[in-house]
């Protein structure tokens, strides 16, 4: 079975994030994002410290900034460090995958016709399967039915993940975007909603059957929860060597299915993302740009594709934790 929910989670958290308001069910023996008040928030600031990567492209006498995010986190990673809230501060752009926060999101995935593929594609195992992790997670009964097959499997993913501490309300691509705003910043997406589904769709329902298949398996026997932890630590610890490493270890790209799929998800996007970033930074501004941790990895990753167009690129050390 495919073990894909290390990159699927990293690379389709967006809908999570759409629909984790709406379907998370609020009781004491549920896990739930903290609301932080404002002295925690407060003593989250004092003691922000740098996470993730972060490196500075620079070409016609100007800086820009590539950053690797993660698309779920825990409440005290929210506040930037120094370096990252220096970079921001110092941007006339904020560049992310796509905004969070825009109201035609939902719209653009209600169109999938996800509920009348997941009538014809799920058996009934798979849904008694689906529906017991549902409970496990907290989610109420009938909330992923207008989901396709996989978007329900990866929502269900990201509720778990929960049990961990680690919140898809927390993303860090939608912190930078509350920070630009609250700066007055222009808020850029790099990618469009219907660009960014299309690239999160099986190519055919064997595919998208196997997908799912995987998927649950991961949830059942408690491993997808495992590497969603690991993923995320390498994230906060700036763990740049493990990070290259993650074909190694993530167990998920064993097959040629998985190896195709993880491509289409991460590295083909990639070219674009970069086109995207140098022509804002070539039009005179000064672009902070949140992109996913895994696209700074591979043959493509999108350090190297920015170097390729004629950028300096230098990674930015972040100052030792004490």
């Amino acid at each position: 079975m495919p073990r894909l929910l290390p990159h699927l989670r990293a690379g389709l958290v967006l809908l999570a994030c759409l629909i984790a308001p709406s379907v998370l069910r609020a009781q004491a023996d549920c896990p739930k994002a903290p609301a932080p008040d404002a002295p925690a928030l407060a003593a989250m600031q004092a003691a922000a410290r740098d996470r993730g990567m972060l490196w500075r492209v620079e070409k016609g006498g100007r800086s820009s900034w590539l950053y690797g995010t993660i698309h779920a986190a825990r409440m005290e990673w929210l506040m930037p460090g120094p370096a990252v809230a220096g970079a921001i501060q110092a941007s006339d752009v904020v560049a992310v995958e796509i905004d969070i926060s825009d109201p035609d999101l939902p719209a653009v995935f209600a169109k999938s016709g996800g509920a009348a593929i997941s009538e014809r594609l799920l058996d009934a195992p798979r849904r008694e399967r689906i529906e017991r992790l549902g409970r496990k997670a907290c989610v109420p009964a009938g909330a992923l039915q207008p989901l396709r097959p996989l978007m329900q499997v990866i929502t269900l993913a990201m509720f778990d993940a929960r049990w961990s501490g680690i919140h898809p309300e927390f993303a860090i691509d939608a912190v930078l975007v509350g920070l630009a705003r609250a700066a007055g910043k222009r808020v850029v997406a790099l990618e469009t909603a219907e660009q960014q589904l299309a690239a999160l769709m099986p190519a055919s329902d064997a595919e998208e059957l196997e997908l799912v298949d995987g998927a649950l398996a991961d949830m059942e026997q408690g491993t997808g929860r495992t590497m969603m932890r690991q993923l995320t630590d390498v994230w906060a610890n700036g763990d740049e060597p493990t990070l290259l490493r993650f074909p190694e270890w993530c167990e998920c790209m064993r097959t040629p299915l998985e190896r195709t799929f993880y491509r289409r998800l991460n590295d083909d996007r990639n070219a674009a993302l970069a086109d995207k970033l140098a022509a804002l930074h070539d039009g005179g501004a000064r672009v902070f740009a949140g992109v996913g941790l895994l696209h700074m990895t591979g043959a493509q990753a999108l350090p190297a594709l920015m170097r390729a167009r004629g950028f300096n690129v230098q990674r930015i050390p972040f100052r030792a934790t004490p």
